[in-house]
């Protein structure tokens, strides 16, 4: 039983590689701010598209879309922001990863992208030593059954 479920778990693994290797070419038509799909009330998921440079980006205001860098507040002279922000903090961009969060009174909007080449990398290991299993018995001059006899 392990067998067989090892077994799907490396063909499901493959299919989810294909897909994932699949989504930069999707990423040159999929406009963030339009097309998404809600996961929940409170958070999105959309492809952000930069050829392999493609990211997967959850956020949590569809109204707002991703936040990418626009303006969110003014400050005056003396440091003082309108909205008052109460908190703010973020990652990245730094290798694929990028994560902003602001909450202002009663507001809040935070955006997290992942390189689509996290995932694909994932996906690959269960379907890599499935090869590298088969091979190896070629080498030794016979091929390991794909399912256990009897």
């Amino acid at each position: 039983m392990a067998h067989r479920l090892l077994i799907f778990a490396t063909w499901l693994s493959a299919g989810l590689l294909a897909v994932t290797l699949a989504l930069p070419i999707a990423g040159m038509w999929i406009d963030p701010w339009e097309q998404r799909l809600s996961l929940t009330n409170q958070c999105h998921l959309t492809l952000w598209g930069d050829g392999l440079g493609t990211s997967l980006v959850f956020f949590n205001d569809a109204a707002y879309g991703p936040y990418r860098g626009s303006i969110i507040s003014v400050s005056d002279d003396q440091g003082n922001t309108s909205p008052p922000i109460k908190r703010r903090f973020h990652i990245g961009p730094f290798a694929g990863i990028y994560y902003r969060y602001f909450r202002w009174t009663g507001a809040t909007l935070w955006t997290f992208a992942l390189s689509v080449w996290y995932p694909a990398l994932l996906f690959t290991i269960l379907p890599a030593r499935a090869w590298r299993h088969r091979t190896r018995g070629r080498r030794a001059g016979f091929i390991l059954p794909l399912r256990k006899a009897g």
